[in-house]
């Protein structure tokens, strides 16, 4: 294992300042993906990539590109990258207009459970970031056509996770691992967003958030006051039913 992290503080600082100018040029583009979140994204794929892990990427609700830029950095020439929402904004052609992967980018404009969008880009998928509508019905439908398809060792990540102003996306969240999948499980949760694996491939990853390792790379390159990031060390949990579902004695 010390040769594994050795390769991915290696992997990091080889790919430091590439991430340095893709944020420099994406900070200023609206949205909410913030620093120490792509600092995390950084972290995370690149273990895939020490891994060799295979499989396409995607995006449910891109927004002007902004994440999206992020974790098109890692897909390699043999894999496609989803990209989804209901408009293309012109905000999201100018974000990735100097991006050298435009070609692995597949876009699709429509409902992210419309049939058929992944035509070009199909699972299994090794990372699902799921941005969309965060509204309870949206997020569980969201989750059981996509999710499924999540690849051994994949990456799950699901946005606004624990926001209080989007209580719907926890709820929705809880219930779906509660009512449909008992295969994946929460890596860490940290800057707004939640991370998932499968409960088999969560070995994958344990071992590279043990002791200082990522701490001390984040708290690195960005203010510790900033960013708690909680990092679960177990490969599964049982969840109770959402508040919805459970009987209160009045």
């Amino acid at each position: 294992m010390q040769d594994q992290r050795a390769l991915l503080t290696a992997t990091l600082e080889a790919n430091r300042a590439s991430f340095d100018d893709r944020w420099k040029s994406t900070q200023h583009t609206e949205g909410w993906f913030n620093y120490p979140t792509a600092l995390v994204w950084q972290y995370l794929l690149c273990i895939q990539d020490i891994l060799n892990m295979r499989g396409n990427l995607v995006e449910l609700g891109v927004w002007h590109g902004k994440s999206l830029t992020h974790s098109l950095a890692h897909c390699r020439p043999d894999e496609r990258h989803l990209a989804i929402d209901i408009e293309l904004r012109d905000g999201l052609k100018s974000t990735i207009a100097n991006s050298t992967l435009q070609d692995r980018i597949v876009f699709r404009k429509g409902r992210s459970t419309q049939p058929g969008l992944d035509a070009d880009a199909p699972g299994p998928y090794r990372w699902i970031h799921i941005d969309a509508g965060h509204d309870k019905h949206s997020v569980l439908d969201d989750l059981k056509l996509w999710a499924p398809r999540l690849s051994e060792g994949g990456i799950l990540v699901m946005d606004d996770f624990f926001n209080h102003r989007w209580a719907e996306v926890t709820d929705a969240t809880f219930e779906y691992l509660y009512a449909y999948d008992h295969n994946i499980a929460p890596l860490c949760i940290g800057a707004n967003k939640a991370y998932f694996t499968t409960k088999a491939g969560h070995r994958l990853y344990r071992d590279f958030f043990r002791g200082k390792f990522i701490s001390e790379y984040i708290t690195k390159h960005t203010i510790l006051d900033y960013f708690d990031l909680c990092i679960f060390n177990f490969e599964c949990l049982c969840f109770r039913p959402p508040l919805s579902q459970q009987h209160i004695s009045p």
